[in-house]
């Protein structure tokens, strides 16, 4: 546990932010929800699942660390977790560094099909132009929307420092989701059919005010 002192809490809170990317992913199966069979069940039970499956190796993964190497050479490396396989295993850091290249460019590659999901979706509901709602017949994807996020993605990737653009993107996150749930408090307080999924109010409540300390706090430390 770290000690009762605020010096070292920065820290933390930094990692927090840093780390929320990595749970990036779980949001985004919302949005291929009408290609799954029984949505109403299976969603919420896919997301749970691998929420729990992740937290748990993490944690294991985190407890291995700190226990494998002492704590003052995991902060003064570059690459602690290639640090701690190279430990056991001398000459399998570069393993575990194309391990990660790997892990990182299919977290993004997810990110091009929320983001074009996302304004394929505005399209259809006449929010922007119906450009980016063009399916294309072989692939039934929407190919322009796809198309622009990879120009864009193409091009904040050669402007920006690799990162500025992740604390960017999770400042964007939680921006994002601040604005959910209290979409989804304004949900509730307005009533209606009951979903097939319910959670009490408190859940947006902690949720808006999580991810609002979480977006303040990164711009601190």
């Amino acid at each position: 546990m770290p000690p009762p002192s605020w010096s070292v809490w920065p820290g933390i809170f930094a990692g927090a932010v840093i780390a929320f990317f990595a749970f990036l992913g779980f949001e985004d199966m919302v949005n291929v929800a009408e290609e799954v069979d029984e949505a109403e069940t299976t969603m919420p039970r896919a997301i749970a699942l691998v929420l729990a499956m992740s937290i748990g190796f993490y944690l294991i993964v985190a407890t291995v660390c700190v226990l494998a190497v002492p704590i003052a050479d995991l902060a003064a490396s570059p690459a602690p977790l290639a640090l701690v396989v190279g430990t056991a295993l001398p000459g399998a850091g570069l393993l575990v560094t194309l391990i990660a290249i790997v892990a990182a460019l299919n977290g993004i590659l997810v990110q091009f099909i929320l983001a074009a999901r996302v304004l394929y979706g505005l399209a259809k509901r006449g929010r922007i132009s119906a450009w980016f709602g063009r399916v294309d017949r072989r692939t039934r994807t929407p190919v322009n929307a796809t198309l622009c996020v990879l120009a864009t993605v193409f091009v904040l990737a050669i402007s920006l420092p690799i990162a500025e653009l992740a604390a960017a993107s999770s400042r964007l996150i939680l921006a994002i989701f601040i604005l959910v749930n209290l979409a989804l408090i304004r949900i509730k307080r307005r009533g209606g059919p009951p979903a097939p999924v319910s959670v009490p109010i408190a859940v947006p409540v902690l949720g808006a005010l999580t991810s609002a300390a979480l977006l303040a706090v990164s711009f601190y430390v």
